[in-house]
Protein backbone atom coordinates (compact mmCIF):
# COMPACT_ATOMS: atom_id res chain seq x y z
CA UNK A 1 0.00 0.00 0.00
CA UNK A 2 2.59 1.98 0.46
CA UNK A 3 4.55 1.91 -2.72
CA UNK A 4 0.50 2.64 -4.59
CA UNK A 5 0.22 5.74 -2.47
CA UNK A 6 4.32 6.79 -3.52
CA UNK A 7 3.52 5.97 -6.82
CA UNK A 8 -0.18 7.90 -6.69
CA UNK A 9 1.79 10.80 -5.38
CA UNK A 10 4.84 10.82 -7.99
CA UNK A 11 2.22 10.44 -11.04
CA UNK A 12 0.22 13.47 -9.37
CA UNK A 13 3.76 15.39 -9.46
CA UNK A 14 4.79 14.19 -12.67
CA UNK A 15 1.08 15.75 -13.94
CA UNK A 16 1.75 18.82 -12.17
CA UNK A 17 4.80 19.04 -13.68
CA UNK A 18 3.99 18.72 -17.21
CA UNK A 19 0.79 21.62 -16.68
CA UNK A 20 3.91 24.33 -17.12
CA UNK A 21 3.93 23.34 -20.63
CA UNK A 22 1.31 21.32 -21.92
CA UNK A 23 -1.49 24.48 -22.85
CA UNK A 24 -4.61 23.91 -20.29
CA UNK A 25 -6.59 24.07 -23.68
CA UNK A 26 -4.51 20.63 -24.63
CA UNK A 27 -5.01 19.21 -20.75
CA UNK A 28 -9.01 20.14 -21.57
CA UNK A 29 -8.90 17.83 -24.54
CA UNK A 30 -7.56 15.17 -22.76
CA UNK A 31 -9.60 14.85 -19.66
CA UNK A 32 -12.55 15.07 -21.74
CA UNK A 33 -11.15 11.71 -24.00
CA UNK A 34 -10.42 10.41 -20.46
CA UNK A 35 -13.97 10.77 -19.17
CA UNK A 36 -15.84 9.31 -22.09
CA UNK A 37 -13.24 6.54 -21.96
CA UNK A 38 -13.66 5.80 -17.86
CA UNK A 39 -17.87 6.27 -18.96
CA UNK A 40 -17.65 3.40 -21.34
CA UNK A 41 -15.07 1.15 -19.51
CA UNK A 42 -16.21 1.80 -15.58
CA UNK A 43 -19.74 -0.52 -16.10
CA UNK A 44 -20.26 -0.54 -12.42
CA UNK A 45 -20.21 3.10 -11.62
CA UNK A 46 -21.72 4.44 -14.89
CA UNK A 47 -24.63 1.26 -13.70
CA UNK A 48 -25.05 3.42 -10.43
CA UNK A 49 -24.51 6.82 -12.23
CA UNK A 50 -27.72 6.31 -13.90
CA UNK A 51 -29.47 4.11 -11.47
CA UNK A 52 -28.63 7.24 -9.34
CA UNK A 53 -30.00 9.43 -12.29
CA UNK A 54 -33.30 7.71 -12.66
CA UNK A 55 -33.79 7.66 -8.92
CA UNK A 56 -34.03 11.16 -9.07
CA UNK A 57 -34.97 12.77 -12.57
CA UNK A 58 -36.50 9.55 -13.85
CA UNK A 59 -39.82 11.08 -14.08
CA UNK A 60 -38.75 14.03 -15.51
CA UNK A 61 -36.55 12.96 -17.97
CA UNK A 62 -36.04 10.26 -20.43
CA UNK A 63 -33.34 7.30 -20.78
CA UNK A 64 -31.59 9.58 -23.25
CA UNK A 65 -31.11 12.47 -21.16
CA UNK A 66 -30.61 11.07 -18.36
CA UNK A 67 -27.27 9.23 -20.36
CA UNK A 68 -26.50 12.62 -21.51
CA UNK A 69 -26.65 14.03 -18.02
CA UNK A 70 -24.46 11.02 -16.66
CA UNK A 71 -21.84 11.28 -19.52
CA UNK A 72 -21.46 14.97 -18.80
CA UNK A 73 -21.08 14.22 -15.14
CA UNK A 74 -17.96 11.98 -15.97
CA UNK A 75 -16.47 14.64 -17.78
CA UNK A 76 -16.94 17.25 -15.12
CA UNK A 77 -15.09 14.77 -12.82
CA UNK A 78 -12.57 15.13 -15.46
CA UNK A 79 -12.70 18.38 -15.86
CA UNK A 80 -12.12 19.06 -12.07
CA UNK A 81 -8.78 17.38 -12.24
CA UNK A 82 -7.62 19.17 -15.25
CA UNK A 83 -8.06 22.61 -13.57
CA UNK A 84 -6.42 21.45 -10.67
CA UNK A 85 -3.28 20.82 -12.66
CA UNK A 86 -3.46 24.04 -13.89
CA UNK A 87 -4.60 25.68 -10.65
CA UNK A 88 -2.04 28.98 -11.27
CA UNK A 89 -2.80 29.85 -13.98
CA UNK A 90 -6.09 29.60 -13.10
CA UNK A 91 -5.82 31.73 -9.69
CA UNK A 92 -2.98 33.77 -10.56
CA UNK A 93 -3.28 34.63 -14.10
CA UNK A 94 -6.73 37.17 -15.25
CA UNK A 95 -8.41 36.13 -12.34
CA UNK A 96 -11.11 38.55 -13.54
CA UNK A 97 -11.64 36.43 -16.59
CA UNK A 98 -11.86 33.10 -15.22
CA UNK A 99 -14.31 34.01 -11.88
CA UNK A 100 -17.08 36.02 -11.65
CA UNK A 101 -19.09 36.21 -8.56
CA UNK A 102 -22.96 36.34 -7.62
CA UNK A 103 -24.39 37.16 -4.32
CA UNK A 104 -20.54 38.12 -3.12
CA UNK A 105 -22.44 41.67 -0.99
CA UNK A 106 -24.06 38.58 1.15
CA UNK A 107 -20.19 37.01 2.33
CA UNK A 108 -18.78 40.63 2.68
CA UNK A 109 -21.88 41.82 4.96
CA UNK A 110 -21.01 39.05 7.31
CA UNK A 111 -16.78 39.66 7.03
CA UNK A 112 -17.33 43.37 7.86
CA UNK A 113 -19.32 42.15 11.31
CA UNK A 114 -16.09 39.98 11.25
CA UNK A 115 -18.52 37.02 12.10
CA UNK A 116 -17.71 33.36 11.60
CA UNK A 117 -20.11 31.31 8.83
CA UNK A 118 -20.61 28.21 7.15
CA UNK A 119 -20.27 27.63 3.33
CA UNK A 120 -22.67 25.32 2.21
CA UNK A 121 -22.00 23.30 -0.82
CA UNK A 122 -21.36 20.06 -2.65
CA UNK A 123 -19.21 18.26 -5.53
CA UNK A 124 -21.29 20.46 -8.34
CA UNK A 125 -19.25 22.12 -11.21
CA UNK A 126 -15.59 23.52 -10.16
CA UNK A 127 -16.21 22.41 -6.58
CA UNK A 128 -12.27 21.89 -6.57
CA UNK A 129 -10.91 25.75 -6.64
CA UNK A 130 -10.16 27.69 -4.43
CA UNK A 131 -10.92 31.36 -5.59
CA UNK A 132 -11.96 33.62 -2.54
CA UNK A 133 -8.72 35.19 -0.85
CA UNK A 134 -8.75 37.05 -4.00
CA UNK A 135 -12.27 38.06 -4.72
CA UNK A 136 -12.15 39.00 -0.40
CA UNK A 137 -9.62 40.55 1.10
CA UNK A 138 -10.85 40.84 4.23
CA UNK A 139 -11.14 37.16 4.34
CA UNK A 140 -9.90 34.97 7.53
CA UNK A 141 -8.84 31.44 6.98
CA UNK A 142 -10.94 29.34 5.71
CA UNK A 143 -10.87 25.53 6.91
CA UNK A 144 -12.34 23.19 4.40
CA UNK A 145 -13.93 20.47 6.48
CA UNK A 146 -13.46 16.86 4.23
CA UNK A 147 -12.25 13.21 4.47
CA UNK A 148 -8.68 12.96 4.42
CA UNK A 149 -7.47 11.00 1.33
CA UNK A 150 -5.91 7.93 3.44
CA UNK A 151 -2.48 8.84 1.59
CA UNK A 152 -0.32 11.53 3.09
CA UNK A 153 1.82 12.10 1.04
CA UNK A 154 -0.91 13.19 -1.63
CA UNK A 155 -2.63 14.97 1.34
CA UNK A 156 0.53 16.77 2.05
CA UNK A 157 0.64 17.86 -1.88
CA UNK A 158 -2.93 19.64 -1.44
CA UNK A 159 -2.15 20.92 1.57
CA UNK A 160 0.69 22.61 0.26
CA UNK A 161 -1.53 23.68 -3.28
CA UNK A 162 -4.54 24.99 -0.66
CA UNK A 163 -2.09 27.08 1.35
CA UNK A 164 -1.32 29.77 -0.22
CA UNK A 165 -4.88 30.62 -0.66
CA UNK A 166 -5.16 30.51 3.07
CA UNK A 167 -7.39 27.29 3.17
CA UNK A 168 -6.92 24.85 5.72
CA UNK A 169 -7.79 21.48 5.45
CA UNK A 170 -9.45 19.51 8.03
CA UNK A 171 -10.16 15.92 8.78
CA UNK A 172 -10.57 13.57 11.11
CA UNK A 173 -13.36 13.24 14.39
CA UNK A 174 -13.59 14.98 17.27
CA UNK A 175 -13.57 18.26 15.13
CA UNK A 176 -16.54 19.84 17.07
CA UNK A 177 -15.04 22.36 19.98
CA UNK A 178 -12.52 23.34 17.20
CA UNK A 179 -14.93 24.35 15.02
CA UNK A 180 -16.95 25.92 17.31
CA UNK A 181 -13.99 27.82 18.90
CA UNK A 182 -12.81 29.12 15.61
CA UNK A 183 -16.05 30.09 13.99
CA UNK A 184 -16.96 32.18 17.38
CA UNK A 185 -13.71 34.25 15.94
CA UNK A 186 -14.83 35.39 13.12
CA UNK A 187 -13.39 32.55 10.80
CA UNK A 188 -15.22 30.87 7.64
CA UNK A 189 -15.69 26.86 7.54
CA UNK A 190 -16.90 25.14 4.62
CA UNK A 191 -18.86 22.07 4.12
CA UNK A 192 -19.84 19.70 1.24
CA UNK A 193 -22.62 18.56 2.31
CA UNK A 194 -24.10 16.40 -1.18
CA UNK A 195 -22.21 13.21 0.33
CA UNK A 196 -23.52 9.75 2.25
CA UNK A 197 -23.04 9.75 6.02
CA UNK A 198 -22.64 6.67 7.85
CA UNK A 199 -25.62 5.79 10.65
CA UNK A 200 -23.66 7.07 13.23
CA UNK A 201 -22.90 10.64 11.73
CA UNK A 202 -26.29 11.63 9.99
CA UNK A 203 -30.19 12.00 9.81
CA UNK A 204 -32.37 11.06 7.10
CA UNK A 205 -34.07 13.41 5.22
CA UNK A 206 -35.92 13.93 1.79
CA UNK A 207 -33.71 14.43 -1.22
CA UNK A 208 -35.05 14.41 -4.55
CA UNK A 209 -38.05 12.56 -3.25
CA UNK A 210 -36.11 9.81 -1.31
CA UNK A 211 -35.35 8.98 2.02
CA UNK A 212 -31.14 9.93 1.89
CA UNK A 213 -28.66 9.90 5.17
CA UNK A 214 -26.82 13.28 5.45
CA UNK A 215 -24.59 14.35 8.10
CA UNK A 216 -26.24 16.53 11.20
CA UNK A 217 -22.86 17.73 12.82
CA UNK A 218 -22.65 20.87 10.45
CA UNK A 219 -26.30 21.93 11.23
CA UNK A 220 -25.73 20.71 14.61
CA UNK A 221 -22.99 23.22 15.08
CA UNK A 222 -24.85 25.43 13.36
CA UNK A 223 -27.98 26.00 15.04
CA UNK A 224 -26.53 25.31 18.26
CA UNK A 225 -24.01 28.40 17.72
CA UNK A 226 -26.18 30.82 15.64
CA UNK A 227 -24.02 30.21 13.02
CA UNK A 228 -25.23 31.14 9.39
CA UNK A 229 -25.76 28.58 6.98
CA UNK A 230 -24.50 30.29 3.38
CA UNK A 231 -25.10 28.43 0.23
CA UNK A 232 -21.68 29.03 -2.09
CA UNK A 233 -21.92 27.19 -5.33
CA UNK A 234 -19.21 27.44 -8.14
CA UNK A 235 -20.50 26.87 -11.53
CA UNK A 236 -18.62 25.71 -14.33
CA UNK A 237 -19.36 28.61 -17.36
CA UNK A 238 -16.33 26.23 -19.12
CA UNK A 239 -13.38 24.11 -18.63
CA UNK A 240 -11.39 26.82 -16.39
CA UNK A 241 -13.95 29.15 -15.98
CA UNK A 242 -16.75 29.71 -13.24
CA UNK A 243 -19.76 31.62 -11.93
CA UNK A 244 -19.30 31.65 -8.25
CA UNK A 245 -22.70 32.26 -6.36
CA UNK A 246 -23.94 32.97 -2.22
CA UNK A 247 -26.84 32.83 -1.42
CA UNK A 248 -28.74 34.13 1.96
CA UNK A 249 -28.42 31.97 4.70
CA UNK A 250 -30.23 28.97 4.86
CA UNK A 251 -33.82 29.36 7.14
CA UNK A 252 -35.29 27.37 9.27
CA UNK A 253 -37.42 26.43 12.28
CA UNK A 254 -36.55 25.11 15.96
CA UNK A 255 -37.65 23.46 18.42
CA UNK A 256 -37.48 22.41 22.13
CA UNK A 257 -35.92 18.54 20.63
CA UNK A 258 -32.42 18.46 19.33
CA UNK A 259 -33.13 15.55 17.20
CA UNK A 260 -35.68 17.05 15.71
CA UNK A 261 -33.81 20.56 15.13
CA UNK A 262 -30.92 18.36 13.53
CA UNK A 263 -33.40 17.29 11.29
CA UNK A 264 -34.99 20.28 10.30
CA UNK A 265 -31.49 21.61 9.49
CA UNK A 266 -30.19 18.86 7.46
CA UNK A 267 -33.23 18.84 5.27
CA UNK A 268 -33.02 22.50 4.64
CA UNK A 269 -28.85 21.93 3.96
CA UNK A 270 -30.07 18.89 1.58
CA UNK A 271 -33.27 21.06 0.14
CA UNK A 272 -30.50 23.36 -1.06
CA UNK A 273 -28.22 21.23 -2.73
CA UNK A 274 -30.70 19.32 -4.32
CA UNK A 275 -31.92 22.98 -5.73
CA UNK A 276 -28.49 23.72 -6.64
CA UNK A 277 -28.04 19.81 -8.77
CA UNK A 278 -31.71 21.04 -10.55
CA UNK A 279 -30.24 23.80 -12.02
CA UNK A 280 -26.51 22.38 -13.16
CA UNK A 281 -27.74 17.94 -13.14
CA UNK A 282 -24.64 17.63 -15.77
CA UNK A 283 -22.31 19.13 -13.11
CA UNK A 284 -23.19 17.24 -10.18
CA UNK A 285 -21.45 13.88 -9.15
CA UNK A 286 -23.97 11.30 -9.77
CA UNK A 287 -21.65 8.14 -9.47
CA UNK A 288 -21.43 8.78 -5.48
CA UNK A 289 -23.31 5.70 -3.83
CA UNK A 290 -25.78 8.71 -1.98
CA UNK A 291 -28.97 6.31 -1.35
CA UNK A 292 -27.34 3.59 -0.15
CA UNK A 293 -28.84 3.45 3.61
CA UNK A 294 -32.21 2.95 4.49
CA UNK A 295 -34.15 4.08 7.35
CA UNK A 296 -34.66 0.50 8.91
CA UNK A 297 -30.73 -0.14 9.00
CA UNK A 298 -30.54 -1.98 5.50
CA UNK A 299 -28.40 -0.53 2.79
CA UNK A 300 -28.81 -1.63 -0.46
CA UNK A 301 -25.36 -1.85 -2.50
CA UNK A 302 -25.32 -0.26 -6.17
CA UNK A 303 -21.69 -0.72 -6.54
CA UNK A 304 -20.74 -4.11 -5.65
CA UNK A 305 -17.66 -6.46 -7.08
CA UNK A 306 -18.50 -8.85 -9.21
CA UNK A 307 -16.91 -11.76 -6.84
CA UNK A 308 -19.62 -10.44 -4.83
CA UNK A 309 -22.71 -10.78 -7.08
CA UNK A 310 -24.72 -13.51 -7.17
CA UNK A 311 -25.85 -14.68 -10.67
CA UNK A 312 -28.20 -12.28 -12.28
CA UNK A 313 -27.92 -10.00 -10.06
CA UNK A 314 -27.88 -6.25 -11.55
CA UNK A 315 -25.75 -3.36 -10.30
CA UNK A 316 -28.72 -2.83 -7.63
CA UNK A 317 -28.19 -5.87 -4.73
CA UNK A 318 -30.94 -7.38 -1.92
CA UNK A 319 -30.56 -5.01 1.05
CA UNK A 320 -27.84 -5.66 3.53
CA UNK A 321 -28.19 -4.74 7.40
CA UNK A 322 -25.93 -1.78 8.21
CA UNK A 323 -25.02 -4.07 11.09
CA UNK A 324 -23.88 -6.51 8.79
CA UNK A 325 -20.23 -4.82 8.46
Amino acid sequence: MQLFNYLVYALVQAFLASSRVIPMRFTFWWVRGLSRLAFRLAKGRRALTLYNLELALGRETTPEERERIGRLSFENMFLSIGELLHYKEIHFRNLSEHFTFEGAEILERFLARKQGVFLIGGHLGGWATLSLIFRFPRLPAVYLVAKGLGNSRLQGLLDYIAAPFNVHILSGKGLGKLIEERVAQGEIFQFWMDQEARRDQGTFVQFFGQDASTFAVPGYLAWKNSVPLVPYWIIRRKPGYFHVIFREPLLYQLTDDKDENNRRVAQAIASEVERAIREHPEQWLWAHNRWRRRPDGTRVELFIRKKKRSRGQGPAAAGESDTGR
